[in-house]
C-alpha cells in the first residue's frame, strides 16, 4: 500500500476473498531505473553468479562508478520513505542518485527498420552507460545499420540471427557501426531525390526545346523561297535536291542564323505573358 501511495507501483484487477489475485505493475520510471541498475551490474566486473565470477566489462571506466546492488537497495529504501519523513517525491530522489546524462541522447531516433527488429529505447540507455561513443555517433550507427538491413540485406548475407546482439557487440568494443560504401543518410536521399527531379525537369525542357526547334525549322523551310533553297551554299555539287545533305546544310544555316533570334523572342514573349498574368491577378485583388 505504501508503494502504491507513493506512485511507485500500479495495482490492477484487485479482487477480494479466497482465490483472488491482483496484477502489480512497476511504473515506467522505476522500470527504467532498474534497467539502468541491471546494466551497471553487468558492466561492473564485480558481480558473481552461483559463486563464480562473471565475465568482466571491457570498459573499465564504469567499474569504479557503477553502484552495487546493495547501494542501490539502500537508495530505494531511503527514497520510499521520503514522503513519510516530509521529503520530496521518491521518483525524483531516485533520479538524483544517478549521474545527469547529456540531453542530446533524447534526440536519438531509432529507424523504423530497426524498430521492427525490437530495437527500443533500451538500446539507447545501454549505449549511454557504455560511454564509448557519443549520441551523434550512435545515431549515425543506427542509420547505417538500418541501411545495411534494408538495402544491403546484411542479415541474410551474414546470417545474423540476433541483430540487437550483433549491433551491441560492436558498440561494446568502443567502436561505432561503420556505414557501407553505398550508404546514404536520409538527408543524402532527400538531396538525391531533388537532383533527380531537377534532372528530369531539365530533360523535359530540352525535349520541348528540341521539338519547338524542329517545328520552327520545318515552318521556316516551307516558307523559304525556292531560289534560296537552291542557293549554291546549300546545294553542293552532286547533292540531291532536298536530300539528306541538302537538308543538313539548310538546318545548319537555320541553327546558326535564324534559330537564336526565334528563341530569344520566345523567351521574351513568355516572360511578358507571365508578367501580364501576375498584373491581372494584382488588379483583381485590388478590385476585390
Amino acid at each position: 500500500k505504501r508503494l502504491r501511495n507513493q506512485g511507485l507501483i500500479l495495482i490492477k484487477n484487485f479482487g477480494k476473498g479466497p482465490g483472488t489475485f491482483m496484477d502489480i505493475f512497476l511504473v515506467e520510471t522505476v522500470k527504467d531505473l532498474f534497467t539502468m541498475q541491471f546494466f551497471h551490474q553487468n558492466l561492473s566486473g564485480e558481480e558473481t553468479q552461483k559463486g563464480h565470477k562473471t565475465r568482466h566489462s571491457t570498459d573499465t571506466r564504469l567499474d569504479t562508478n557503477a553502484p552495487s546492488s546493495s547501494s542501490s537497495l539502500e537508495i530505494f529504501n531511503k527514497t520510499t520513505t521520503t514522503k513519510e519523513e516530509g521529503g520530496g517525491d521518491p521518483i525524483t530522489e531516485i533520479k538524483k542518485s544517478y549521474p545527469q546524462i547529456d540531453p542530446s541522447w533524447d534526440n536519438v531516433q531509432i529507424p523504423e527498420a530497426l524498430r521492427q527488429l525490437n530495437f527500443g529505447s533500451g538500446i539507447i540507455k545501454q549505449v549511454q552507460q557504455l560511454a564509448s561513443i557519443t549520441s551523434e555517433e550512435l545515431q549515425q550507427s543506427l542509420d547505417a545499420f538500418a541501411f545495411d538491413i534494408t538495402e544491403n540485406n546484411i542479415l541474410k548475407n551474414k546470417q545474423i540471427k540476433r541483430p540487437t546482439a550483433y549491433f551491441m557487440a560492436i558498440l561494446r568494443k568502443g567502436h561505432s557501426y561503420q556505414p557501407a560504401e553505398n550508404f546514404q543518410s536520409d538527408e543524402d536521399k532527400a538531396i538525391e531525390d531533388q537532383i533527380k527531379k531537377r534532372e528530369e525537369r531539365a530533360r523535359g525542357l530540352k525535349e520541348r526545346e528540341r521539338r519547338f526547334f524542329e517545328a520552327e525549322f520545318e515552318i521556316w523551310l516551307d516558307e523559304l523561297p525556292e531560289s534560296d533553297k537552291r542557293n549554291p551554299r546549300f546545294m553542293i555539287m552532286g547533292s540531291k535536291y532536298m536530300g539528306g545533305l541538302h537538308r543538313a546544310n539548310l538546318k545548319e544555316h537555320f541553327t546558326k542564323s535564324v534559330w537564336p533570334e526565334i528563341w530569344i523572342n520566345l523567351q521574351r514573349n513568355l516572360k511578358n505573358l507571365t508578367n501580364f498574368g501576375t498584373n491581372q491577378g494584382e488588379m483583381g485583388d485590388e478590385l476585390n
